[in-house]
This record gives C-alpha cells, sequence and structure tokens, in this order.
C-alpha cells in the first residue's frame, strides 16, 4: 500500500515554503538542498525509513512551536514510528538533522535508504530523536524532496 499513501502527498515548488521551514533549513544544514516539499498528515502511514522530513513541534508542558529537521529512522521496535508501552504516545524515531559534518555526511548515507537508515546507522546517539505524534504536538508536517548531488 505504500504506493497509494505516496500517490496522497501534495508535493509543491520550494519557492513556496513556509516562514517556520525556511527558517529551520539552515540549521539543519540543508538550505539550497531541498528540491520539493509536501505536507503530509500526522499519520505514520507516510512515514518510511530514510525520509527527511520538518514539521513544528511544541514539547510537553512548552508554550511555543518550534521548528524541526529530522531524518526517520527505524529501530528494532519500530519502522520510523513506535508506540510507548506505558501512555500509549506514538514517537517518530528520528536523527535531527544539523549543520554538522557528522549530520551531513550522515544525510548522505541515509537519504532515502529504507534498508540502511536504522538507529545503528547513527554516528552517536546525540541526534537521535523521538517526538509525540499528535495533533497537539506536532504541526504542518512536510515530507522534503533534497537534491542528491547537493548532499
Amino acid at each position: 500500500m505504500p504506493e497509494l499513501e505516496e500517490n496522497k502527498k501534495t508535493f509543491t515548488p520550494t519557492s513556496r515554503l513556509s516562514n517556520f521551514v525556511r527558517r529551520a533549513f539552515p540549521e539543519a544544514g540543508i538550505e539550497g538542498k531541498v528540491k520539493t516539499l509536501g505536507l503530509i498528515p500526522i499519520s505514520s502511514g507516510f512515514l518510511s525509513p530514510g525520509d527527511v522530513i520538518a514539521f513544528n513541534y511544541k514539547a510537553e508542558g512548552a508554550t511555543a512551536f518550534f521548528p524541526v529537521v529530522a531524518l526517520v529512522v527505524q529501530t528494532s521496535v519500530s519502522s520510523g514510528v513506535r508506540i510507548t508501552r506505558v501512555t500509549k504516545n506514538r514517537l517518530i524515531t528520528c536523527f535531527k538533522l544539523e549543520d554538522t559534518d557528522d549530520s551531513r555526511g550522515t544525510l548522505r548515507n541515509l537519504y532515502k535508504n529504507r534498508e540502511k537508515a536504522t538507529i545503528e546507522a547513527l554516528p552517536t546517539l546525540d541526534s537521535y530523536k523521538t517526538y509525540i505524534m499528535d495533533s497537539a504536538h506536532i504541526s504542518n508536517i512536510m515530507e522534503l524532496t533534497l537534491n542528491k548531488d547537493k548532499l
């Protein structure tokens, strides 16, 4: 079924970026590397290991949203999204992209690589993050298509 879900994504040229995404690109080290982006529903069916996503996130107890750009990774118990045992929250498992050599190398090696985009392939666990996947915490989730030649 992934083919059907991919058809539901609405990709637009990067000239129509929202302000939050535009502000997040330099910090993530991907400025000038994004070809298109597409709004996707807050749903695990639209995320796969190796995807690069951007979204606004509001942490538990916080008052404001902040932008996040991340590479979705799988773990031994998830394929990009896992459910916690205690709270039953759905969590996105990902590598937060930053403007560092390690982050750029990880992005080059794992972007769109469904088999290799795993937690074990990350250089360190410092940038491994989980984000609660619901509308109270995430807004404007987008999948980014990057220009592989510029990575």
